[in-house]
C-alpha cells in the first residue's frame, strides 16, 4: 500500500537522477565533498521514500538506501571506482524497476494517457535532478566549498535543456497530439485541460516559466563574471520551485 503518492514518486525519482548524475561527474573537476554530500542525500532520500511506501516496496528502498550508503562510504575512504559502481546500482534498480513501479494510473484517466504519463515520469525526474544539482551546487559554493565556475555552468545548461524537452513534451499533448490523433488526443487535451486547468497552470507557471527564468538569469549571470555563491538564492529557489511544479504535474492524473 502506498501512504503518500506522489511524494514517494518524486523522493525515488531524485534519488536515482542524484545517482546517475553524479556517476557522469568528473573527480578531477568536482570536488570531493560534493560526491560525499550529495550521495549522503540519496541516502536520505532513500530513506523518507521507505517510510511512506509501505511493506513491499519498501524493502527494496531500504535496498538501494543500502546501497547507496555503501557508495558513500567508499567516497569517503577515497575509493572512487568502488563509488561510483555501487551508485550505478541504486540508479539502474531505482531508476527503472522501482520508479515504474511507483507509477499509479487511474482507471477513468484517457485513453492513449499512460504511455504520456510515463514518459512524462521520466522527463521530470530528468528536471528534478538538473534543478536540485544546480541549486545544491551553488548552495555548497555558498557554504565554502571550491565549486568551479565552469561546473555550475554545465548543470545549469543541462537543467536549460531539461527544461526545454519538457516543455516540447507539455506541448506536443496540448497541441499537437489534438491534430495528429483527433480521439484520444483531445480526450488528454480536454482532461488536462478542462478537469485540471489549475494544476496545469500551476505547473507550467512553477515548475517550468519560473525554473527557467530564474536558470537563464543565473546562467547569464555566471557568464558576466558572478560567482557559484552569489547564484545560491536564485537557484535555491529554482530547486523549489521545479519541486512544486512536478509535483502538481503528477497530480494530473490523481
Amino acid at each position: 500500500m502506498i501512504f503518500l503518492y506522489p511524494h514517494n514518486l518524486l523522493l525515488v525519482s531524485l534519488a536515482a537522477g542524484i545517482s546517475v548524475y553524479l556517476g557522469f561527474l568528473s573527480l578531477q573537476t568536482t570536488p570531493r565533498r560534493v560526491f560525499v554530500h550529495l550521495s549522503f542525500v540519496t541516502i536520505l532520500l532513500w530513506a523518507a521514500a521507505a517510510f511512506i511506501s509501505g511493506r513491499g516496496l519498501g524493502v527494496f528502498l531500504v535496498g538501494c538506501g543500502i546501497v547507496s550508503m555503501m557508495a558513500w562510504r567508499q567516497f569517503c575512504l577515497q575509493n572512487d571506482f568502488l563509488a561510483k559502481l555501487w551508485l550505478s546500482g541504486s540508479s539502474a534498480f531505482g531508476g527503472t524497476l522501482i520508479l515504474l513501479s511507483l507509477v499509479v494510473l487511474p482507471p477513468n484517466r484517457p485513453e492513449g494517457a499512460a504511455a504520456w504519463f510515463i514518459t512524462s515520469v521520466y522527463f521530470g525526474a530528468l528536471v528534478l535532478t538538473t534543478s536540485f544539482m544546480a541549486g545544491a551546487l551553488a548552495i555548497s559554493a555558498h557554504r565554502g566549498t571550491e565549486i568551479p565556475s565552469s561546473l555550475l555552468e554545465n548543470a545549469l545548461v543541462a537543467c536549460l535543456v531539461a527544461l526545454g524537452l519538457r516543455f516540447l513534451l507539455l506541448m506536443g499533448v496540448l497541441i499537437g497530439f489534438p491534430k495528429l490523433f483527433p480521439g484520444w488526443g483531445n480526450q488528454v487535451l480536454d482532461f488536462l485541460a478542462k478537469e485540471h486547468f489549475s494544476a496545469l497552470v500551476g505547473w507550467i507557471v512553477l515548475g517550468l516559466a519560473l525554473s527557467f527564468a530564474l536558470n537563464l538569469w543565473s546562467w547569464n549571470r555566471l557568464r558576466q563574471g558572478a560567482t557559484p555563491a552569489s547564484l545560491w538564492r536564485p537557484l535555491a529557489i529554482s530547486m523549489l520551485s521545479a519541486i512544486a511544479g512536478e509535483y502538481l504535474a503528477r497530480t494530473l492524473f490523481f
